[in-house]
């Protein structure tokens, strides 16, 4: 299941909400989701849901932009590439799988 800060739903995830949605309408079901009271919240389980999904994506970003933008500040400061990492650097002989550590682990 995809979504972007634009609001766009990848098909898989736009049928799982439809369904969903389908299923909250259905007479045999109790949907408990609290809508909005003002006149601009969404009032279907379709519309609130993909609201709500949205701005948590949104938050996410924000989120992101705002812990990374301090040490992006501070290697910049530094006279540091802010956006360059140095490459993991392993003897010739190594065949380790990356796993994210700057170790090699053949000295393991």
């Amino acid at each position: 299941m995809v979504t972007e800060t634009t609001g766009a739903l990848s098909p898989t995830f736009d049928r799982a909400l439809r369904a969903l949605g389908k299923h909250a309408r259905a007479p045999t079901t109790h949907d408990s989701t609290r809508y909005g009271l003002s006149r601009s919240s969404p009032r279907t389980f379709l519309a609130h849901h993909r609201a709500a999904i949205s701005a948590a994506v949104v938050l996410a970003d924000a989120t992101t932009v705002l812990l990374a933008a301090p040490a992006m500040s501070f290697k910049l400061t530094m006279g540091m590439a802010p956006f360059y990492t140095a490459p993991a650097r392993y003897p010739p002989w190594c065949e380790c799988v990356c796993v994210n550590v700057n170790v090699c682990l053949c000295d393991f």
